[in-house]
C-alpha cells in the first residue's frame, strides 16, 4: 500500500511539475509575442563586436524602451556562415534565448568568376541551411531547450548543463557591455 501512495505522489508531482513549467513555457512565449510586436518601437543602441572570434566581424544591438532593455541581438559574421542570437529580457532577467546557425553553400566572396574558375558553385544566400535552438529560461535556469528540429533535449544532461552555462555567460556579457 505505501509502495502505490509513493507511486501516486511521484506521478502527481511529475504531472503537477510539468503543468507547471508548460504555464511557464507560455508564459514567456506571450512576453517574447509582447517584445517583437514592441520591436518597431525600441530605441536601438548598435556596437561592432570587439574581441570576438569571427572571421568577418560582427555587431551587439541593445534593443529598449522605457523600462530598458529587453532584447539584444548577436551576429557574428563568418565567410562560411554566420551566428545569430536573441536574448530576451524582462525586468532584467534573461528568460528566452533565440539561436540561428547559417551555413553558406560557398565562401561569401565566391563570385560567379571565382565558382567557374574553381569547379564550385557561386555564393547564394538563398542556399544557406539553417539551424535554429530556442532555450527558455526561468529564474535564471534553463528549463527547456528546443533543438534543430523543434525537439525537446535533456536540459539537466551534461551537454544541457554546459549550454546553459555558456548561454548564461554570453548573456551576461552582452548585458554588462550594453548597460556601460
Amino acid at each position: 500500500m505505501k509502495y502505490l501512495i509513493a507511486l501516486f505522489l511521484l506521478g502527481f508531482t511529475q504531472i503537477t511539475f510539468s503543468q507547471n513549467e508548460d504555464e511557464i513555457i507560455q508564459n514567456i512565449r506571450e512576453k517574447y509575442k509582447d517584445t517583437r510586436a514592441a520591436y518597431p518601437n525600441f530605441s536601438k543602441d548598435k556596437r561592432e563586436l570587439m574581441n570576438f572570434q569571427t572571421t568577418e566581424g560582427g555587431e551587439v544591438t541593445a534593443c529598449a524602451d522605457t523600462s530598458g532593455i529587453r532584447l539584444i541581438e548577436v551576429v557574428y559574421m563568418g565567410e562560411m556562415g554566420k551566428k545569430t542570437f536573441e536574448y530576451y529580457y524582462h525586468k532584467g532577467k534573461l528568460y528566452f534565448v533565440f539561436e540561428q546557425n547559417y551555413t553558406y553553400n560557398a565562401p561569401i566572396y565566391y563570385d560567379e568568376k571565382m565558382a567557374k574558375e574553381s569547379g564550385g558553385e557561386a555564393f547564394d544566400l538563398k542556399k544557406a541551411t539553417i539551424e535554429a535552438n530556442r532555450y527558455y529560461f526561468s529564474k535564471g535556469k534553463l528549463i527547456r531547450w528546443l533543438g534543430p528540429r523543434k525537439e525537446k533535449l535533456d536540459v539537466k544532461s551534461t551537454e544541457g548543463k554546459e549550454k546553459s552555462k555558456e548561454v548564461l555567460q554570453n548573456s551576461g556579457l552582452f548585458w554588462e557591455t550594453m548597460n556601460k
